[in-house]
C-alpha cells in the first residue's frame, strides 16, 4: 500500500515506518472529514483565520477525539498564545486547569496547535504586525513555543496543510507535513489513513513514541555491527559511492534527511561531537543583519552532521531576532526556502576529505532542505599553502629582487582583480558585463597559481621537486600560455598534480575567493575525528595543526571552535599562546583571536 502520496516533507520517520503507520486501522472516518472540506469549499478563497478555526479546524479536532482548551495563556510575556492545547484525556485537561497561565500548565499538554487562515503559507513570515512574534515564519513560531515549554508535539495548520512537529532537543527541525487538501481532492484514502493515525491522541501518546524507539534501536543495532558492514577503504568511483549510500539506506531503514547524523556514528572514528550548541558557538548577535552576515568554516570530517545543525540552528535563531531597523522587512529572510538558500549559499563553507563524505552531505541536504551545499568541497584542509607564502619565496631562495618585483606585481595585480570582481554586482547589467570580462583572465591566473602552490607544497613530499622549480614557475606567472602548456608536459609537474589530487591539496583563497576581502567569523574543528580508513594522528599535534592552518583566515576577534573536551594537554598548550583568548565550555573549547600579523591578502 502506498501511504505517502500527499506527504510534502518528512524528516521524522523512515519510509518503512510511514508505510507501517498507513497500514494501521484509523478511528477517523474519511467521509466525515471530506464533508467538512465540502462545506468549507465556498469560504476557502476569502475565509479569515476565525472562519478557518470555527468551520474547519475545531470540527476536525473534535472528530480526532482531542480534549482541548482554546487560547491557553502562554507564560512568557510578548509571545502570542497558542491557539489550542490538546490533551490525551479529559482528566489531564482538568489537572492543567489549576495552573492556567503558568509554565506548569504545559506539563499536562500533549500537543500545542497553532493555526493560520486557510491556505496561508506556513513557511513564510508577513510584515505589518505590531507584535514581532506574529511577523515570524509560522513554523518557527511553533518551534519557539515547543522549545520554551515541555510539550513534546506541536501541530501547525492552515486547514489545507497539517504539520506535526517534534519538540527540538537542541534546535533541530523534525516534522512531517501532509497536504490534506490534496488528500480530499484526490480522495486519497491511503494518505488519509496515515493522517488520522498520526494526528490522533493515540498516535501522539503511544504509537509515535513506540515507533521512534523502535527506529532508534534499529539504528543502534546497525552501529553495533558496523565492523561487518563497511569496507576498510573508501569507495572510489561514483557508482561505488551511489551503491554504498543506497545500501546504507536499505540496511538502516533510514530517513534520507537524517543520513548525515547516522553516518557520523558509523563512519567517523575518535571523538564524535555530534552536538553543536549554536547559542554558545555563534558570536552574540542582536539583529538578523548581524547573524546573517556571519561566515562559518567547517573543517573536519562529519558527513554533513555539523552542516545540518548549523542550518537548523541559524534559521531558528534568525527567526527570534529583530531587524536593526524595526520597520524593516526583508522578504528573502522571511521565507524558509530563500532563507535556507542564503544560509547555505552565503554563510556556510566546509571541507570534506572524502568523496563519500561529500556525497552523503549532498544527499542529506537535498532530502532535508532541497538545496545543494555548493560551498562544501573535497580536500584536506591541513594540506594547503597561503598565497602570502609565494611573496616570501624570494627571500627564502635569495633570488635577485629585480626579477621578483615583476612577480610581486603580477600577484598583486591578480589580488586586485579578484577583489574588484568580488565587489561587482550580479544585479547591475553594466557591472555584470565587466565582471564576466574579468573572470576569464582570473581563471587563467588561478590555474597557474594553483600549479605553483601545488608545486610548493609538493616539495615537502618529493625530494626531486625543488624550490627552484617553484620559483621558475613563479617568475613566469605572466608569460604566454604556450610556456605553461610546455611546463605542464614535464614529468615532475605531472607528478605534482597527481599527488595534489591524491592527497587533496586545498588552497583556501582559491577555493573560497571572498577571503581576499574578509575572513571567517567562525572556524569549527573536531580535531579528534577521522575516517576509519585513515591512520589516526596524534591528538595534540593535529589540534595545533588545525589552529595554525585556520588562523590566517579568521577575522580579528573571530572564533575557532574546538569540538573536544577540555583536555589538560590541549589547554596547557593554548594558554601558553598570546594570540588567543581561551575559554573552555561544556563540550568544546572557544578560541577568540586577539590579533594576527598581516600574512594574508584580507589584511
Amino acid at each position: 500500500m502506498q501511504a505517502q502520496g500527499r506527504i510534502v516533507r518528512n524528516t521524522l520517520f523512515s519510509p518503512r515506518t510511514i508505510e507501517a503507520l498507513g497500514e494501521l486501522e484509523a478511528g477517523l472516518e474519511a467521509e466525515a472529514v471530506f464533508k467538512i472540506f465540502d462545506e468549507f469549499k465556498g469560504l476557502r478563497e476569502f475565509g479569515t483565520e476565525i472562519h478557518t478555526e470555527n468551520s474547519f479546524v475545531k470540527p476536525i479536532l473534535r472528530l480526532l477525539g482531542f480534549p482541548y482548551e482554546s487560547k491557553p495563556r502562554f507564560f512568557e510575556p510578548g509571545i502570542k498564545d497558542p491557539d489550542y492545547a490538546l490533551f490525551a484525556t479529559e482528566g489531564e485537561r482538568k489537572k492543567a486547569g489549576a495552573f492556567w497561565g503558568q509554565s506548569a500548565y504545559y506539563d499536562y499538554v500533549l500537543a500545542l496547535v497553532l493555526l493560520k487562515r486557510y491556505g496561508r503559507n506556513l513557511w513564510e513570515g508577513v510584515s505589518g504586525y505590531f507584535l514581532e512574534f506574529e511577523r515570524r515564519i509560522p513554523f518557527y513560531q511553533l518551534l519557539y513555543l515547543l522549545k520554551k515549554s515541555p510539550v513534546k508535539w506541536g501541530i501547525l495548520t492552515n486547514g489545507a496543510r497539517w504539520i506535526l512537529v517534534k519538540r527540538p532537543v537542541l534546535l533541530e527541525k523534525r516534522f512531517i507535513e501532509i497536504d490534506l487538501e490534496g488528500v480530499w481532492e484526490l480522495r486519497d484514502r491511503d494518505t488519509f489513513r496515515l493522517f488520522s493515525v498520526i494526528f490522533s491522541p493515540r498516535g501522539l501518546k503511544e504509537l509515535l513514541p513506540e515507533l521512534e524507539e523502535r527506529e532508534r534501536h534499529s539504528i543502534l543495532g546497525l552501529i553495533r555491527k558496523e565492523q561487518n558492514l563497511w569496507p576498510t577503504s573508501a569507495p572510489r568511483t561514483d557508482d561505488e559511492i551511489t551503491r554504498f549510500v543506497d545500501g546504507l539506506l536499505r540496511e538502516c531503514d533510514l530517513n534520507a534527511s537524517n543520513l548525515s547524523e547516522v553516518c557520523l556514528h558509523l563512519l567517523v572514528r575518535g571523538e564524535r561531537k555530534e552536538e553543536i550548541r549554536m547559542e554558545k558557538v555563534l558570536p552574540p548577535a542582536q539583529t538578523k543583519e548581524a547573524l546573517l552576515s556571519t561566515r562559518i568554516l567547517d573543517m573536519t570530517p562529519n558527513f554533513g552532521a555539523h552542516f545540518v545543525q548549523l542550518v537548523d540552528g541559524i534559521s531558528y535563531l534568525c527567526s527570534n531576532l529583530p531587524y536593526k531597523d524595526p520597520s524593516k522587512f526583508v522578504p528573502e529572510w522571511e521565507e524558509e526556502r530563500s532563507l535556507l538558500d542564503h544560509i547555505t549559499g552565503s554563510m556556510l563553507f566546509g571541507i570534506e576529505r572524502s568523496e563519500l563524505s561529500l556525497e552523503i552531505l549532498r544527499r542529506t541536504s537535498k532530502a532535508r532542505y532541497g538545496v545543494d551545499p555548493r560551498n562544501y568541497k573535497k580536500g584536506d584542509p591541513l594540506l594547503g599553502v597561503p598565497l602570502a607564502s609565494l611573496l616570501r619565496l624570494e627571500e627564502e631562495e635569495r633570488q635577485p629582487s629585480l626579477f621578483f618585483e615583476n612577480v610581486k606585481e603580477a600577484l598583486n595585480r591578480f589580488i586586485d582583480l579578484r577583489r574588484q570582481a568580488l565587489l561587482l554586482s550580479d544585479r547591475i547589467k553594466e557591472e555584470l558585463a565587466v565582471k564576466e570580462g574579468l573572470e576569464g583572465r582570473l581563471r587563467l591566473m588561478e590555474e597557474r597559481i594553483r600549479d605553483i602552490l601545488d608545486a610548493y607544497l609538493a616539495t615537502y613530499f618529493f625530494r626531486d621537486v625543488e624550490r627552484g622549480h617553484v620559483l621558475e614557475l613563479l617568475l613566469h606567472l605572466g608569460d604566454a600560455e604556450s610556456f605553461w602548456q610546455k611546463e605542464r608536459e614535464k614529468e615532475w609537474l605531472k607528478r605534482v598534480k597527481a599527488i595534489s589530487k591524491k592527497r587533496g591539496f586545498f588552497h583556501m583563497e582559491l577555493e573560497f575567493p571572498f577571503l581576499f576581502l574578509q575572513g571567517f567569523d567562525i572556524v569549527i574543528v573536531n580535531p579528534g575525528s577521522h575516517y576509519p580508513w585513515e591512520q589516526q594522528r596524534p591528538f595534540l599535534e593535529v589540534t595545533k595543526a588545525y589552529i595554525k592552518r585556520a588562523t590566517p583566515y579568521v577575522k580579528r576577534e573571530g572564533r575557532i571552535v574546538l569540538l573536544t573536551e577540555a583536555r589538560e594537554d590541549v589547554l596547557s598548550a593554548l594558554f601558553s599562546s598570546k594570540r588567543y583568548e581561551v575559554r573552555p565550555e561544556e563540550g568544546f573549547i572557544l578560541l577568540t583571536l586577539k590579533d594576527q600579523s598581516p600574512s594574508h591578502p584580507q589584511q
